[in-house]
């Protein structure tokens, strides 16, 4: 009789009748909450105060589209990597036929071991590639390194919510190449201290992109549905023609968009400061040399944190002889949840 009763109370919350009539309830559930589109993120960067005399890089430019949007519109130098040698020389093509050549460049790169000298850029642009990132910890360290003086960091980031069920994660995180720490808001926000930032500023973009892309007839979040179903339907026609690895990154690809819509993940804007005005060393030296440079670190108040050696990531640029790297970072691991882009400021 209890299971019945309790069964009769879900169904009788399930089928009647609500406070509200089906037309009211719609009009109220069915309205535009006015979300902002994703050109939100350059116009973030224009009140950064990026102009034309700038240093911007694009860390995971792909094809180049955002680097050369970035360049047109601000009037700065840009230099665009990618560890996709493929991206890479689509992104070049595009340069050279929109005859940027002198001041956007495209090269074959990685966060890690990112291809610019100390202190010589004044923007940094990263959208939507940090979770692919095995180390972030030394990915944020080289951002350190190159941002010069009053240099900023705009990043935008997909987290995963407390609504990404498990088994969910997993397959996607693994069709995707995703290092699943990377999906927790308060890993990166722990990262980013680590490495001498603080965060200033915080804005949860969550499924506007996506509300945005509807209402204007875009539709994207509606056509990578359908789509899913359509391959999921049509499998068997399509392995042989795309192969499985392929077929299963598309399904993924188109997963990660609804998600986006649902909550199963989401989007947050951050903006980092260095506030405490730390000090990032990365160096190569020997044993005892490098025992020397810790005392002196500490003598002076730089946090040594964590030491981290490693020898088979792609190297630092202070890489001297065949010594190992060191990187003095703050190994931070956390759980966390939401999407994101993020804004490192440094100050002299």
């Amino acid at each position: 009789m209890a299971v019945t009763t309790q069964t009769g109370s879900i169904l009788n919350a399930v089928y009647g009748p609500m406070e509200l009539s089906d037309e009211e309830f719609y009009a109220l559930t069915d309205r535009s909450l006015s979300p902002r589109p994703s050109g939100i993120l350059a116009d973030r960067l224009a009140g950064l105060g990026i102009g034309a005399g700038h240093r911007l890089l694009d860390v995971g430019c792909r094809d180049g589209a955002h680097t050369l949007a970035l360049a047109r519109r601000f009037g700065c130098a840009a230099l665009g990597i990618d560890p996709v040698a493929e991206r890479i020389a689509e992104a070049q093509a595009a340069i050279a036929d929109a005859g940027l050549g002198e001041r956007v460049r495209a090269v074959v790169g990685w966060i890690e071991a990112i291809p610019a000298d100390d202190a010589s850029i004044d923007f940094l642009w990263c959208r939507d590639m940090l979770n692919h990132v095995a180390e972030l910890s030394i990915g944020l360290a080289e951002c350190h390194r190159v941002l010069g003086p009053g240099g900023r960091m705009l990043v935008y980031q997909t987290f995963s919510t407390e609504l990404m069920e498990p088994k969910e994660a997993a397959s996607i995180y693994g069709t995707m190449g995703i290092v699943p720490q990377n999906q927790s808001d308060a890993f990166f926000e722990e990262t980013a201290r680590a490495v001498g930032f603080a965060i200033a500023e915080k804005d949860a973009v969550t499924s506007e992109w996506r509300e945005f892309w509807e209402e204007d007839g875009s539709r994207k979040t509606s056509a990578q549905l359908l789509r899913i179903a359509r391959m999921r339907r049509n499998r068997a026609e399509l392995i042989p023609l795309l192969g499985e690895t392929h077929y299963n990154v598309e399904i993924a690809d188109c997963l990660w968009g609804v998600y986006q819509m649902i909550g199963s993940s989401a989007r947050r804007s951050m903006y980092w400061r260095n506030d405490d005005h730390r000090a990032h060393l990365a160096y190569s030296l020997p044993g005892p040399a490098r025992s020397a440079v810790d005392c002196l670190c500490r003598f002076y108040g730089l946090g040594v944190g964590s030491a981290r050696h490693f020898s088979d990531a792609p190297p630092l640029r202070r890489r001297i002889g065949k010594c190992r790297q060191r990187s003095l970072v703050q190994r931070c691991t956390g759980r966390g949840s939401e999407s994101t882009y993020l804004s490192l400021q440094l100050f002299p």
